[in-house]
């Protein structure tokens, strides 16, 4: 008998599926690449450099059963 694998899309994995420990450094909050996250409205902050864009209502940014704050990995 053939076993088959659950079917997975891989690049959706990824690409989405990816979240981070929001980390801070001096008390700011900081990028995956390290430089400074700045709150642009209520519902979204993002990276100094200029890209990438975190928004809450879109499930960049949510918090985990234990209260910690996790950000979507996204490329630069």
């Amino acid at each position: 008998m053939i076993e088959l694998a659950p079917w997975k899309d891989e690049e959706k994995e990824s690409k989405g599926n990816q979240y981070r420990p929001i980390t801070y450094q001096d008390g700011r909050v900081t990028c995956s690449c390290g430089r400074e996250l700045i709150q642009v409205d209520e519902h979204s902050y993002k990276c100094s450099g200029g890209y990438p864009i975190y928004r809450f209502d879109e499930g960049d940014i949510i918090k985990d059963k234990f209260g910690n704050l996790l950000m979507r990995a996204k490329e630069h």
